[in-house]
């Protein structure tokens, strides 16, 4: 028996095969030739079962079409099924590697919208695995980079000396739990702040307000005020510690109240009196009351404001606690007048509110 029909064998097919391939490029599916617009390369099949890894080197002027590079497979070298496929992006180097799927292998290329001034592609056949493609950590990546999929399973070694996995919630994220808290670590429960302001354009007039009317934004199709996210998750909870208002009318010295609600209530027009309804019961927050706006230097200041707590400790915190409702994160509210006054035309209002929430 001669050396090199020791270095090969006969397949189901009677034929004389390398047991291993030699490797290095494969002139059946290479190519230097430019390609047409639409144009297709289609490379011929190539019994690959010899070897450990295939890869594919392409350089192109233009842009191939949309998953226009395709690595095809077969066990007959007559149906072909596509491994997977790749949208070639003019003009760097691509480079993809991957294990034979099938007893053949080839690669087909159909070319995008723009015939091709420079094309270049090859393929190799090695005999081992070989490191796949390469990318810088700076690298931004894009679905059409060439990747191995890995799967893992987490473990950790607990006090006893045993290791066990680690457990996913249903929502399939990471669970973790804390038993114990050690060397001064402090974990946070809630405590989030969160600090929301709402804007009110008051109508273009300047009707007279009467004691507790409505301030709002139309005298026929108001809104309520919206503060939204304000609770740090959907039906989240917490307590108000901060309120305050300003106004551009810097003369401004009426006393307000701000009515609040976890699902927004019918809005009323301005001018018109706050109505207390029974049918808000289940909605309603509460209401903060504001000490007298007042303004500072008469002549340079451009506002008026008022805030709870109050500066001189007359009125203390909110401490208002409140809960959103199941779907939302929003509070509402609508201001009252608690004392009359006449407003400018276009007045504007902004209020804020501040909680710690749970």
């Amino acid at each position: 028996m001669s050396k090199n029909a020791l270095m090969h064998e006969l397949d189901a097919e009677n034929v004389w095969r390398p047991v291993r391939g030699t490797g290095g490029s494969n002139p059946a599916n290479s190519s230097s030739a430019n390609i047409g617009i639409g144009g297709v390369f289609t490379g011929t099949g190539v019994d690959v079962s010899q070897y450990g890894t295939i890869s594919v080197a392409i350089q192109a002027s233009h842009s191939s079409a949309t998953g226009g590079l395709v690595f095809q497979g077969s066990f007959d070298n007559v149906t072909w099924f596509d491994m997977e496929d790749y949208t070639y992006t003019a003009a760097g180097l691509k480079i993809y590697s991957m294990a034979p799927a099938g007893k053949y292998f080839r690669v087909k290329y159909t070319n995008g919208g723009s015939a091709t001034t420079s094309f270049n592609l090859l393929t190799t056949f090695t005999n081992a695995y070989t490191k796949p493609s390469s990318h810088r950590i700076g690298d931004t990546i894009t679905a059409e980079n060439d990747a191995e999929l890995v799967k893992s399973i987490l473990a950790a070694k607990k006090p006893n000396g045993t290791f066990t996995d680690i457990d996913c919630t249903a929502g399939g994220n990471l669970k973790v739990s804390v038993e114990e808290v050690e060397n001064g670590v402090v974990i946070p429960t809630g405590g989030s702040t969160t600090i929301v302001g709402v804007s009110l354009t008051r109508p273009a007039d300047t009707t007279a307000y009467s004691a507790k009317d409505v301030v709002s934004d139309s005298t026929s199709a108001p809104t309520v005020l919206t503060f939204a996210n304000f609770a740090r998750v959907n039906a989240g909870t917490g307590i108000i510690v901060k309120a305050r208002i300003m106004t551009s009318q810097k003369t401004n010295t009426a006393q307000f109240r701000l009515h609040l609600f976890h699902t927004a209530p019918t809005a009323i027009n301005d001018n018109s009196p706050y109505l207390m309804l029974y049918a808000n019961a289940a909605n309603r927050i509460g209401m903060i009351d504001f000490p007298t706006m007042s303004s500072e230097d008469p002549t340079n200041s451009t506002a008026a404001a008022t805030m709870r707590p109050s500066s001189d400790g007359s009125y203390s915190t909110p401490n208002l606690v409140f809960k959103a409702a199941s779907a939302s994160r929003a509070v509402y509210g609508i201001l009252e007048a608690v004392t009359a006054f006449t407003p400018d035309s276009g007045q504007l209002f902004y209020i804020e509110l501040s909680t710690i929430n749970d």
